[in-house]
């Protein structure tokens, strides 16, 4: 697809679609379809549709029915786009339907189907009278589209929550740059909101939903079972820069200035009621996490208000109304900031396993030190241990910071990227944290470590980027980070499109392909967000470009461009 940095300013376009199913009593669904924006330049781009029009280049389209594990109960196919409704037969009723959508296009010639656009809606309650209102955001096939609407405030290292209703809790995060004058070199400041957005996957809309107490950035959060949301530490205003006064061990590129209230307090917030409450915890900025349960959360390393590297961990429970947090001290083997913590259990479990790699320098050019260890927590408490493989690698381990890590696939945790503190396998002097492309495979099963030979390694190098676990086979998408150090830049980095696929039987990081073209976003961003939603896309939210916070967020459709006789797959 052709890239542009242009917007289109186009009105949300919208079908709806009478689909009555067995005569005039039987299940009916009212279809809302909303259509993601193209840039100028592509070749879908242009003046949106008319309201009551299909999106852009097909032919034709399929509507599916299908139940919660994908299994398709009715598909009908519809060539008159300009029918003012259609009708599908034999609509079942149920819970827990998922309704998909495929537009596609129709070669004149060789009679190839070619899908262009895709939707899918899950957790559809299809009545056995009555009409059940059906909303779906379209967006490209296998491709980048922008949401119809952007950020009401753009924003760079903040969170994104997946709520309990589906929509996601967009979370504070830094607002603004200006030149830094806290700093020992140039750096260009960070200055947090305390602003909260609601993302509705349905519509591609943002709303404000309330404000935090603090301002923060740099901050963890988790959902909580009721709907509400656990917002913790963080700081708020930090820093970026490029040149570093030691030559061998630099440090980040990415630090805080100013920690203000947001270091040392934590808030249960309720979006929905536009509420919230805010509590004192021990100092956390840069610290690893792993969710516990379905009420805690645990904090470990990070530094405290006077920027003291850590060893310890904060257990934190939401208990009603009310938060209590527990000190435990020296449990790390290591003190860590900026560490990567990926949870080796699956989501709510208790006791919770996680791994956390990095946040520390090597201990030389060739020895990575204590450059990864396993974290578990249960009842109160939390425990630690060095893994076999840290103990016996010397020269390919990861002692980095910022990189990006996901599970792939039961006790199999990928990383990627980041940047090394301080000085390793590199004879450059000054040193630079510049961004780097090692990526490597740990398997908790085997406690092994797997350095990726270069051809399997990110194809560029990146920091501040997202990996985001596509499907159940255990691709994940690597996308965009800063992939170089600029002084001349606003932001002292340049920030990528790019975006590469991790496939797991290959154990290979490759391009991602459409058309014969490589997919890439539509606009640079660096420490945005990148969350799975549960109609299986991903939306990735804002970050920083080379000079400027983005407020524009798009929508990776992983779905097949080829036509499914059942509708879209269930990944």
């Amino acid at each position: 697809m052709i890239q542009s940095i242009k917007r289109l300013l186009i009105s949300v376009a919208v079908m709806a679609l009478g689909l009555p199913g067995c005569g005039p009593e039987g299940p009916q669904l009212a279809f809302k379809f909303t259509i993601a924006r193209q840039p100028l330049d592509s070749p879908l781009g242009g003046p949106a549709p008319e309201r009551g029009q299909p999106p852009p280049g097909i032919d034709a389209f399929r509507i599916c029915i299908q139940d919660a594990t994908g299994k398709k109960l009715v598909c009908d196919d519809f060539i008159d786009l300009n029918a003012p409704s259609v009708k599908v037969e034999g609509i079942p009723a149920g819970s827990d339907r998922v309704v998909t959508f495929q537009g596609y296009s129709v070669d004149p010639n060789s009679r190839e189907l070619d899908v262009i656009w895709c939707g899918r809606t899950t957790g559809v309650d299809i009545h056995d009278k009555g009409i059940t209102p059906v909303s779906m955001l379209i967006s490209l096939c296998g491709d980048f589209t922008e949401t119809p609407a952007p950020l009401l405030e753009g924003r760079v290292f903040h969170t994104a929550t997946k709520l309990t209703n589906g929509k996601v809790a967009i979370v504070g995060g830094y607002v603004s740059l200006q030149t830094g004058t806290g700093c020992t070199r140039a750096c260009t400041a960070l200055t947090a909101s305390n602003s909260v957005e609601i993302y509705d996957p349905n519509l591609g809309t943002f709303t404000q939903a309330m404000n935090l107490t603090h301002a923060r950035g740099l901050h963890v959060a988790r959902a909580l079972p009721d709907g509400r949301l656990l917002v913790a530490g963080g700081c708020q205003t930090a820093s970026l820069q490029s040149t570093f006064a030691d030559a061998d061990n630099p440090g980040s590129p990415l630090r805080c200035l100013e920690p203000g209230a947001a270091a040392s307090s934590a808030e249960i917030i309720d979006p929905a009621a536009a509420n919230g409450q805010s509590f004192d915890i021990p100092s956390s900025i840069f610290a690893g996490s792993l969710e516990l349960g379905s009420d805690q959360l645990v904090l470990v390393g990070g530094l405290d208000s006077a920027g003291n590297t850590q060893d310890s961990a904060v257990m934190l429970y939401a208990v009603g109304l009310s938060l209590t947090a527990t000190e435990i001290p020296s449990v790390l083997a290591a003190k860590r900031r900026s560490a990567t913590s990926v949870a080796i259990s699956i989501p709510g479990s208790d006791p919770a396993e996680g791994l956390i790699l990095g946040g520390m320098p090597a201990t030389d050019l060739n020895d990575p030190g204590l450059f990864a260890e396993r974290l578990v927590a249960a009842q109160g408490e939390v425990f630690t241990s060095v893994p076999r493989f840290v103990e016996t690698s010397i020269g390919t381990g990861l002692p980095v910071m910022h990189a990006s890590g996901a599970r792939v696939s039961p006790g199999r945790l990928l990383f990627s990227g980041g940047v090394f503190p301080g000085r390793f396998l590199d004879q450059d002097m000054p040193f630079l944290p510049k961004p780097i492309g090692y990526s490597a495979i740990i398997d908790i099963r085997t406690e092994s470590f797997q350095l990726l030979p270069t051809e399997s390694q990110l194809g560029i190098p990146r920091v501040f980027h997202s990996t985001t676990v596509v499907d159940s086979a255990g691709h994940a998408l690597a996308a965009g980070g800063f992939f170089k150090l600029d002084p001349t830049a606003r932001a002292h980095h340049q920030a990528s499109t790019s975006v590469e696929a991790w496939d797991e039987e290959l154990q290979s990081f490759t391009l991602v392909w459409l058309r014969g073209d490589p997919v890439n976003m539509i606009y640079p961003r660096a420490g945005h967000t990148a969350t799975r939603l549960p109609n299986g896309t991903i939306l990735l939210v804002g970050g920083l470009d080379d000079s400027s916070i983005q407020n524009t967020a798009e929508i990776f459709s992983p779905f097949s461009t080829e036509l499914g006789s059942e509708g879209l797959s269930s990944l």
